[in-house]
């Protein structure tokens, strides 16, 4: 898919790339629970949105959280959340 965006961008209307965040590297057990704690509190409200059927408050929320803080989701221009929230339409499941 990033290959397709990046060769040939006319064929796509839009794409959502997310690269999940891996600690293989990190062996300490302490590091290990500061992270999981971390990605805990970061990401519970996109799946809470997502449960709740609330498909655009679980991406203003995804985009903080990989964005780095609370309102830069909602600093974003217009134009730049609309492209965001272009997905909110999608079928979306967490189980």
């Amino acid at each position: 898919m990033l290959a397709v965006a990046l060769k040939e961008p006319a064929l796509l209307k839009s794409a959502f790339v997310y690269e999940p965040g891996e600690a293989t590297h990190v062996t300490d057990p302490l590091v290990l629970k500061v992270l999981g704690d971390d990605a805990a509190a970061a990401f519970a409200p996109v799946v809470q949105g997502l449960q709740s059927g609330d498909n655009a408050a679980a991406a203003g929320q995804l985009i903080d959280a990989v964005g780095g803080g609370k309102v830069y989701f909602e600093s974003q221009p217009a134009s730049v959340r609309s492209v965001q929230l272009d997905w909110r339409s999608a079928k979306v499941t967490t189980t």
